[in-house]
């Protein structure tokens, strides 16, 4: 019609949300189960984060009845918190690779802690036994205590740099994710 304002063009939907509401969050939390691309806002990530794990404290007492509960609740919830950690990261106008880098040093060191905390524990108990019984010296125990130590430092770190990823404002400019 002559003289009538043109058609709105709607926004794309997934635009971040930076005033969303914890119900709206956790529905796009799993909305957007395999998102990787566009944007999430730092209130969208940290409520889904949030419900995870509250979710993951109600479930807690379940697990010693059912098992498997765990497994479950963490598989459906990995996927999505990958995605919705990269939608963040894109927000801050970063790539997921920092991300990616973080989680997989933080597994390694995750690893390499518990397997030398198990190591030391058994070392220990050996030398409950006397030193002469104890096929172990106190060197291999302390190069162990050290790994342990060292595994330790390096998750404190990894969560540190994870902190201060998640929590960069937003960038208007980081537009390219946008889908």
């Amino acid at each position: 019609m002559p003289g009538s304002a043109p058609a709105p063009v709607p926004a794309p939907v997934w635009l971040p949300l930076p005033h969303c509401t914890f119900r709206e969050a956790v529905k796009r939390f799993f909305t957007g189960y395999v998102r990787f691309d566009s944007r999430s806002s730092r209130r969208e990530y940290w409520y889904a984060v949030l419900f995870v794990l509250l979710v993951g404290v109600a479930l807690f007492p379940l697990r010693f009845v059912i098992p498997s509960l765990d497994v479950l609740w963490g598989g459906v919830t990995t996927i999505p918190l990958l995605a919705i950690g990269s939608r963040r990261l894109h927000d801050s106008g970063r790539r997921a690779t920092a991300w990616a880098v973080n989680v997989v040093i933080s597994t390694i060191a995750a690893g390499v802690l518990t397997v030398s905390g198990i190591l030391s524990l058994a070392i220990a108990i050996t030398f409950t036994k006397g030193p002469a019984a104890s096929p172990f010296d106190e060197r291999v125990f302390g190069v162990v205590m050290v790994i342990a130590f060292a595994g330790a430092l390096v998750l404190i770190a990894m969560f540190i740099w994870y902190l201060w990823l998640m929590t960069r404002p937003s960038d208007p400019t980081a537009t390219r994710w946008d889908r």
